[in-house]
């Protein structure tokens, strides 16, 4: 809870990692390229993909608010000449946080 705060408070949010990868197995993946089939558009795409988004929690900040509700959009890290390269443009992740009670208490009309 307390690194959880303190990225609430001071970073006002974080960088969250998505990781799209293959469902098949390693040796699956090995003859897929080999073979490479027609259905496959690219042997790319056979890679996985790193994406990441920020995550805001400023409305946290209160003494009122303990849930956030976001969409926040997808973009791709760490892009190489063997990544794939998807479509991110209308791409997004919902997030739903909520705590049991607010980051700031409020005691005796004063904010803490």
């Amino acid at each position: 809870m307390v690194i959880f705060e303190e990225r609430a408070f001071k970073d006002q949010g974080e960088w969250v990692t998505v990781v799209k990868a293959p469902v098949s197995t390693e040796e699956e993946l090995a003859k897929m390229r080999k073979a490479k089939p027609k259905t496959l558009g690219n042997i790319n795409d056979l890679n996985p993909v790193v994406m990441r988004c920020w995550l805001d929690y400023s409305a946290l900040n209160s003494a009122e608010k303990t849930s956030v509700v976001q969409r926040c959009p997808l973009t791709q890290v760490d892009k190489t000449a063997d990544s794939p390269e998807p479509k991110l443009d209308n791409t997004y992740i919902k997030f739903t946080v909520t705590v049991s009670e607010p980051l700031l208490k409020k005691d005796d009309g004063v904010v803490r």
